[in-house]
């Protein structure tokens, strides 16, 4: 709860909020238009990095990794989890899941790297315009949008797990679950999804992100990831089955 509470009164997740909450007026402005919510979550992402500071590095508390070099293979990385992040988000964007996976991923990269400066701008945003994809569905993801979240996510993630691979891969699965949620959880079962999506995030973040070994992170986010897929899939068949 300590590191919750200091999440909410720090300086990036309040500058985060503002600019979020310009962001939720100009999608109320223009509801009936239904916008792109993914382009103005990734303006208001860039917009409040760049007046913290932080896009010119100092990815933590203290700035001494700000100038580190983010190894080949994580760029990779995260470029590709990035496009699969961003294909869940565009699939989910009609349902009522999508705003709450997106929230929920976007904490699993905080809760695996809790110290730096630029997810707590990433969440502050997040908490701001989450209302308006939903309930109040004055915008939704476009293709061009999913992207822009899936890709600024996997920038900030890559950026935070500099230094730490154990923390790098926790937050990649917790964005990559916007993908798999998306493929391989059911449609017909929506709480049930979320639920699962929720459950997986969590063991990356706080299992997985915080192992011993960069082996051990990705057995046991990918056994999980299976496993409570093959669930959920069974769980709904027998729903269906007890329905008809």
């Amino acid at each position: 709860m300590t590191a919750i509470s200091d999440l909410i009164v720090s300086a990036q997740f309040l500058s985060g909020a503002a600019a979020g909450l310009v962001g939720l007026l100009l999608l109320y402005g223009f509801r009936h238009r239904r916008p792109d919510w993914g382009l103005v979550w990734g303006a208001a992402v860039i917009i409040a990095l760049a007046t913290t500071g932080l896009l010119r590095g100092g990815l933590t508390d203290s700035g001494s990794r700000g100038a580190a070099t983010i190894p080949l293979w994580q760029t990779g990385l995260g470029l590709v989890v990035g496009v699969f992040a961003a294909y869940g988000i565009h699939k989910l964007r009609e349902g009522s899941i999508g705003a709450g996976a997106v929230a929920i991923s976007v904490a699993g990269v905080w809760a695996t790297v809790p110290d730096t400066e630029s997810v707590a701008v990433m969440v502050g945003v997040t908490a701001a315009l989450a209302w308006a994809w939903w309930p109040a569905k004055w915008a939704t993801p476009h293709l061009v949008g999913a992207l822009a979240i899936g890709l600024i996510a996997a920038w900030v993630a890559t950026r935070a797990g500099v230094g730490r691979e154990t923390g790098f891969i926790g937050a990649m699965g917790s964005l990559g679950m916007l993908g798999w949620s998306a493929l391989a959880f059911p449609r017909s079962m929506p709480g049930l999804a979320l639920a699962g999506h929720a459950v997986l995030v969590a063991i990356w973040s706080r299992w997985a992100g915080l192992s011993t070994s960069s082996g051990t992170a990705v057995m046991i986010g990918v056994a999980a990831s299976v496993g409570i897929a093959i669930v959920l899939q069974i769980v709904s068949r027998l729903s269906r089955s007890a329905g008809t």
